[in-house]
């Protein structure tokens, strides 16, 4: 895994009846595509990536000119086309087939291409900016080696925003009754991602545990819609008493009832 890091004491590998690729294919298969936009600018991801994007035009865009972004591991494209149909000049890609015919189906204009993270087929120091949001969890052995060539790609002083999934009491919840032998993902703590960062050349600027889909949208009783892809879009909502319990959880507890890791950094070594 790190070959010369150590990690912190919680990280743990979640395992499941389905393979990865499975998952994805079974989900990427329900899904019919994602909307043009975000209809709710404050919930994951785009609230993130909104953040980085200022930043980076705030601090570190001397040119001022329309960053080049990357997007890895786009899924239906949600983030893609966000930023595209507001003419920045974002590329997306996937290394599932299925998610990247129904982006191009979607629209031919949209810049996504299917492609292994490890080998990306973009040159070094192109990218002003890279998103990868749920991406680098999903690697069982090469996400050091898959955010190495992600960083690759991003120039000198370039902006980043990742997001992985957070090892606490709201994960290990979501993933009770959960069995099997099958690695799903990595669960990481924030001192795991610290270290992560500055071992693959990051200057942490934000690391924050957010919340994407609440720990009580488990249970469909406390659920507010059933239409997933309106919560792509507009977030995962809970009911009426649903929402006191999450938000009595989450102001007590931020870190142990978020389910992201959020980080925000910059490039310092090529």
């Amino acid at each position: 895994m790190y070959d010369n890091i150590s990690t912190g004491d919680l990280m743990k590998k979640i395992r499941r009846y389905l393979t990865n690729k499975e998952y994805w294919n079974k989900r990427w298969s329900e899904f019919k595509e994602d909307s043009k936009f975000f209809k709710n600018g404050n919930i994951y991801p785009i609230k993130y990536s909104d953040i980085t994007l200022l930043t980076y035009q705030a601090f570190f865009n001397k040119s001022k000119s329309k960053p080049k972004i990357l997007e890895c591991g786009c899924g239906l494209g949600r983030v893609l086309k966000h930023y595209h149909y507001q003419n920045y000049h974002i590329k997306g890609f996937d290394n599932n087939e299925l998610a990247v015919k129904k982006v191009r189906k979607f629209d031919r204009k949209l810049n996504c291409v299917k492609s292994d993270i490890i080998k990306l087929p973009y040159k070094a120091n192109f990218f002003d900016i890279a998103f990868a949001f749920g991406v680098f969890h999903n690697l069982e052995d090469e996400f050091v080696e898959a955010i190495n060539e992600v960083m690759r790609c991003v120039k000198h002083n370039g902006v980043v925003c990742f997001s992985f999934a957070s090892e606490n009491i709201a994960t290990r919840i979501r993933e009770s009754g959960h069995k099997g032998k099958q690695f799903y993902k990595w669960h990481f703590t924030e001192k795991d991602i610290q270290k992560l960062m500055l071992f693959c050349g990051i200057k942490p600027i934000m690391i924050e545990t957010v919340q994407n889909i609440p720990m009580l949208y488990k249970y469909k009783w406390f659920r507010n819609s059933k239409n997933e892809r309106q919560n792509r879009t507009k977030g995962y909502k809970l009911n009426r008493q649903g929402e006191i319990i999450n938000n009595f959880l989450l102001k007590l507890f931020p870190k142990q009832f978020g389910d992201t890791i959020i980080v925000i950094g910059q490039k310092i070594r090529s």
